[in-house]
């Protein structure tokens, strides 16, 4: 992070929100810094904590976070956010939410943890919620794994493409070769 993000006032950041600048200077967060070292002391459950901030606030600053590379110690990704998840109903979501999960990471450790029977014993999980997360456990890959499959793809791509180039090169080494031994004998 540069010395002048570090230093930068939350009201000078024009990527938030007046109503996520306003959550955070409630809380104190006066500055990027003073941000980065919230979350730092926090970690990603105590920071939900911030009063009058909801989904759309939390969207807010993960972006931020992500996209200037923040180092808040923490993994954060808008798009690790169980909100984001386009299968989850409502009552899933709000389930998850009572258990305080709020992103796919801290999803993935608590059933690692407890295992997904555990999530049943939440108010209104039902046979439907707890089919909707194993579906979505079932598929998901994460992107470091995703990452991974495409650059394989693309070595494959390239591995591909220097073979057919050593092919030409020896097919026009060898034409090479025959017109240099023709002209040696003329």
């Amino acid at each position: 992070m540069t010395q002048d993000l570090k230093t930068m006032y939350i009201k000078e950041v024009d990527t938030l929100s007046t109503h996520t600048k306003n959550c955070l200077l409630n809380a104190g967060i006066v500055t990027v810094q003073g941000l980065v070292d919230f979350y730092k002391k926090r970690g990603t459950r105590e920071s939900r904590s911030l009063q009058d901030a909801g989904e759309i606030t939390y969207r807010e600053i993960y972006d931020f976070i992500s996209e200037y590379e923040l180092n808040t110690g923490i993994s954060l990704r808008a798009a690790d956010l169980i909100v984001d998840i386009p299968t989850f109903s409502t009552r899933t979501l709000n389930v998850l939410r009572c258990l305080d999960i709020y992103t796919v990471p801290e999803l993935l450790d608590y059933v690692d943890k407890y295992g997904i029977d555990k999530i049943r014993r939440a108010r209104t999980a039902g046979n439907k919620t707890i089919q909707e997360i194993r579906d979505f456990l079932s598929s998901y890959v994460a992107p470091e794994e995703q990452q991974i499959k495409k650059l394989k793809s693309k070595i494959s791509k390239y591995e591909l493409a220097i073979a057919q180039l050593k092919t030409e090169l020896a097919g026009l080494e060898k034409k090479k070769n025959t017109t240099n031994k023709q002209q040696k004998e003329h």
